[in-house]
């Protein structure tokens, strides 16, 4: 072989080396990405079903004292997207341990809609004592608020233990990479 052949050959099998190892890390970061993406929207979607309950909680006290059936409508829609939340939970949960506490967390949300329910229920009567009842109910949906919130926090703290693992699994493969690509450069040098 000639000079000129060789290196030829070695300038090409360097290109080789050099845009496998790109493209091999460029999959990897994005399969991180992805990963990391997953976990913040897990922890996103958990915090916004107990500010959907919030929000549901104001939406009932301004309907007690103003009765707009435009309130009852927005704590229907509110609690309809609780649900979709949930499943969005099931969906990217990466424990399957904590679907457990998914279907604590569904379960909740059930309870919740059928208290706000007979809530409304009793809101749209003239009657004293069934007025009364609603601010019992009042109560009790607090404390279902409550239940909801230590519940998604409980979640959010499992799933973030499960998420560390995963995060360091990622680490080292990134470790990898970056040895990888050490060692790529070393050769071609």
């Amino acid at each position: 072989m000639t000079l000129k052949v060789k290196l030829t050959l070695s300038y090409i099998l360097v290109i080789v080396l050099i845009s496998a190892t790109s493209i091999s890390s460029y999959f990897n970061m994005k399969s991180s990405m992805n990963k990391l993406d997953d976990m913040l929207k897990i922890n996103m979607i958990a915090n916004s079903i107990t500010n959907s309950a919030q929000n549901i909680n104001e939406l009932l006290s301004g309907y007690i004292l103003d009765q707009l059936d435009e309130k009852k409508k927005t704590s229907a829609v509110v609690i309809t997207e609780m649900r979709t939340k949930v499943d969005l939970l099931n969906q990217y949960t990466v424990n399957s341990e904590d679907l457990a506490y998914v279907d604590n967390i569904k379960n909740l949300v059930d309870v919740y809609e059928e208290v706000v329910n007979t809530m409304f229920q009793k809101g749209e009567s003239k009657d004293n004592k069934l007025i009364s009842e609603v601010a019992l109910l009042k109560d009790d949906l607090r404390k279902k608020y409550g239940y909801l919130q230590t519940e998604v926090s409980t979640f959010i703290s499992q799933e973030l233990q499960a998420q560390q693992v995963v995060k360091s699994k990622l680490s080292k493969q990134a470790n990898r990479t970056g040895i990888l690509i050490f060692l790529v450069i070393l050769m071609v040098g």
